[in-house]
Protein backbone atom coordinates (compact mmCIF):
# COMPACT_ATOMS: atom_id res chain seq x y z
CA UNK A 1 0.00 0.00 0.00
CA UNK A 2 1.55 3.36 -0.97
CA UNK A 3 1.79 6.22 1.50
CA UNK A 4 -1.23 8.15 0.13
CA UNK A 5 -3.51 5.13 0.33
CA UNK A 6 -2.24 4.29 3.80
CA UNK A 7 -2.91 7.87 4.98
CA UNK A 8 -6.43 7.82 3.55
CA UNK A 9 -7.11 4.48 5.23
CA UNK A 10 -5.89 5.79 8.59
CA UNK A 11 -7.99 8.94 8.18
CA UNK A 12 -11.16 6.98 7.37
CA UNK A 13 -10.52 4.58 10.26
CA UNK A 14 -10.00 7.55 12.58
CA UNK A 15 -13.26 9.14 11.38
CA UNK A 16 -15.15 5.87 11.76
CA UNK A 17 -13.86 5.42 15.29
CA UNK A 18 -14.82 8.99 16.18
CA UNK A 19 -18.33 8.56 14.80
CA UNK A 20 -18.82 5.40 16.85
CA UNK A 21 -17.45 7.11 19.95
CA UNK A 22 -19.68 10.18 19.48
CA UNK A 23 -22.75 8.01 18.89
CA UNK A 24 -21.97 6.00 22.02
CA UNK A 25 -21.65 9.13 24.15
CA UNK A 26 -24.91 10.56 22.85
CA UNK A 27 -26.82 7.30 23.23
CA UNK A 28 -25.56 6.84 26.78
CA UNK A 29 -26.60 10.41 27.63
CA UNK A 30 -30.08 9.91 26.21
CA UNK A 31 -30.51 6.56 27.97
CA UNK A 32 -29.39 7.42 31.47
CA UNK A 33 -29.67 11.22 31.49
CA UNK A 34 -26.10 11.78 32.69
CA UNK A 35 -22.86 12.75 30.99
CA UNK A 36 -19.64 14.61 31.64
CA UNK A 37 -18.91 18.02 30.19
CA UNK A 38 -15.62 16.67 28.81
CA UNK A 39 -17.45 14.08 26.72
CA UNK A 40 -19.96 16.64 25.48
CA UNK A 41 -17.17 19.07 24.62
CA UNK A 42 -15.67 16.33 22.48
CA UNK A 43 -19.03 15.81 20.75
CA UNK A 44 -19.33 19.56 20.06
CA UNK A 45 -15.79 19.77 18.73
CA UNK A 46 -16.27 16.81 16.40
CA UNK A 47 -19.65 17.98 15.05
CA UNK A 48 -18.36 21.50 14.35
CA UNK A 49 -15.14 20.17 12.78
CA UNK A 50 -17.13 17.81 10.56
CA UNK A 51 -19.52 20.59 9.55
CA UNK A 52 -16.77 23.09 8.72
CA UNK A 53 -14.76 20.51 6.76
CA UNK A 54 -17.77 19.48 4.67
CA UNK A 55 -18.76 23.09 3.98
CA UNK A 56 -15.20 23.87 2.88
CA UNK A 57 -15.23 20.80 0.60
CA UNK A 58 -18.55 21.92 -0.94
CA UNK A 59 -17.21 25.43 -1.56
CA UNK A 60 -14.05 24.05 -3.20
CA UNK A 61 -16.12 21.73 -5.39
CA UNK A 62 -18.38 24.59 -6.43
CA UNK A 63 -15.29 26.67 -7.30
CA UNK A 64 -14.27 24.03 -9.80
CA UNK A 65 -17.78 23.76 -11.25
CA UNK A 66 -18.14 27.56 -11.51
CA UNK A 67 -14.86 27.83 -13.43
CA UNK A 68 -16.21 25.35 -15.98
CA UNK A 69 -19.81 26.59 -16.08
CA UNK A 70 -19.87 30.38 -15.64
CA UNK A 71 -23.48 30.23 -14.37
CA UNK A 72 -24.31 33.11 -11.99
CA UNK A 73 -26.77 31.02 -10.00
CA UNK A 74 -23.93 28.77 -8.88
CA UNK A 75 -22.22 31.85 -7.48
CA UNK A 76 -25.35 32.47 -5.40
CA UNK A 77 -25.18 28.94 -4.02
CA UNK A 78 -21.51 29.39 -3.25
CA UNK A 79 -22.08 32.71 -1.46
CA UNK A 80 -24.84 31.04 0.59
CA UNK A 81 -22.39 28.30 1.60
CA UNK A 82 -19.73 30.87 2.48
CA UNK A 83 -22.25 32.73 4.64
CA UNK A 84 -23.19 29.45 6.33
CA UNK A 85 -19.49 28.67 6.93
CA UNK A 86 -19.06 32.09 8.53
CA UNK A 87 -22.14 31.47 10.72
CA UNK A 88 -20.86 28.02 11.73
CA UNK A 89 -17.51 29.44 12.79
CA UNK A 90 -19.36 31.82 15.10
CA UNK A 91 -21.80 29.27 16.50
CA UNK A 92 -21.37 28.42 20.15
CA UNK A 93 -20.72 24.85 21.04
CA UNK A 94 -23.95 23.63 22.50
CA UNK A 95 -23.58 20.02 23.62
CA UNK A 96 -21.57 20.75 26.74
CA UNK A 97 -24.22 23.26 27.80
CA UNK A 98 -27.10 20.78 27.99
CA UNK A 99 -25.53 19.41 31.17
CA UNK A 100 -26.63 20.75 34.55
CA UNK A 101 -24.14 21.24 37.38
CA UNK A 102 -25.01 17.85 38.85
CA UNK A 103 -24.20 16.10 35.55
CA UNK A 104 -27.78 15.48 34.47
CA UNK A 105 -28.72 16.07 30.86
CA UNK A 106 -31.81 17.85 29.59
CA UNK A 107 -32.94 14.99 27.34
CA UNK A 108 -35.45 17.05 25.35
CA UNK A 109 -32.92 19.71 24.39
CA UNK A 110 -30.24 17.10 23.71
CA UNK A 111 -32.61 15.15 21.45
CA UNK A 112 -33.58 18.35 19.60
CA UNK A 113 -29.92 19.28 19.13
CA UNK A 114 -29.08 15.79 17.88
CA UNK A 115 -31.99 15.92 15.39
CA UNK A 116 -30.92 19.31 14.05
CA UNK A 117 -27.29 18.25 13.70
CA UNK A 118 -28.27 14.94 12.15
CA UNK A 119 -30.37 16.69 9.52
CA UNK A 120 -27.65 19.28 8.91
CA UNK A 121 -24.88 16.71 8.46
CA UNK A 122 -27.10 14.57 6.22
CA UNK A 123 -27.86 17.59 4.02
CA UNK A 124 -24.17 18.47 3.93
CA UNK A 125 -23.28 14.95 2.84
CA UNK A 126 -26.00 15.02 0.16
CA UNK A 127 -24.74 18.38 -1.10
CA UNK A 128 -21.15 17.19 -1.13
CA UNK A 129 -22.09 14.02 -3.04
CA UNK A 130 -24.23 16.00 -5.50
CA UNK A 131 -21.38 18.43 -6.18
CA UNK A 132 -18.97 15.52 -6.69
CA UNK A 133 -21.39 13.83 -9.11
CA UNK A 134 -21.78 16.89 -11.36
CA UNK A 135 -18.09 17.87 -11.54
CA UNK A 136 -16.89 17.74 -15.10
CA UNK A 137 -20.37 17.40 -16.60
CA UNK A 138 -22.80 19.85 -18.15
CA UNK A 139 -24.88 21.31 -15.37
CA UNK A 140 -28.61 21.65 -15.99
CA UNK A 141 -31.46 23.60 -14.40
CA UNK A 142 -32.57 20.79 -12.10
CA UNK A 143 -29.08 20.34 -10.69
CA UNK A 144 -28.83 24.06 -9.91
CA UNK A 145 -32.23 23.93 -8.19
CA UNK A 146 -31.11 20.91 -6.16
CA UNK A 147 -27.89 22.66 -5.09
CA UNK A 148 -29.86 25.77 -4.11
CA UNK A 149 -32.41 23.70 -2.20
CA UNK A 150 -29.77 21.81 -0.22
CA UNK A 151 -27.85 25.00 0.59
CA UNK A 152 -31.12 26.56 1.80
CA UNK A 153 -31.88 23.53 3.97
CA UNK A 154 -28.43 23.69 5.57
CA UNK A 155 -28.90 27.39 6.23
CA UNK A 156 -32.25 26.61 7.86
CA UNK A 157 -30.59 23.95 10.04
CA UNK A 158 -27.99 26.46 11.20
CA UNK A 159 -30.75 28.94 12.10
CA UNK A 160 -32.64 26.25 14.03
CA UNK A 161 -29.44 25.41 15.90
CA UNK A 162 -28.94 29.10 16.71
CA UNK A 163 -32.49 29.35 18.07
CA UNK A 164 -31.92 26.31 20.25
CA UNK A 165 -28.72 27.86 21.59
CA UNK A 166 -30.68 31.03 22.41
CA UNK A 167 -33.15 28.88 24.37
CA UNK A 168 -30.23 27.46 26.32
CA UNK A 169 -29.02 30.99 27.01
CA UNK A 170 -32.47 31.98 28.29
CA UNK A 171 -32.53 28.96 30.56
CA UNK A 172 -29.18 30.08 31.94
CA UNK A 173 -27.38 26.92 30.83
CA UNK A 174 -25.11 28.63 28.33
Amino acid sequence: MDKGMDTNYKKSAYNSNNIIKIATILQKSLNNGKCSSTEMREVSRYIMQYTRANLEDCIKGLDEIIRNSKDDRLGDVQSTLQRILHDVKGIARAYEHVIAENGSVDKAILAALINIDNEMTSNLKLLNNHIASIKGTEINENEIKELSFLAGEIELNIKERGELIKKLELKGQL
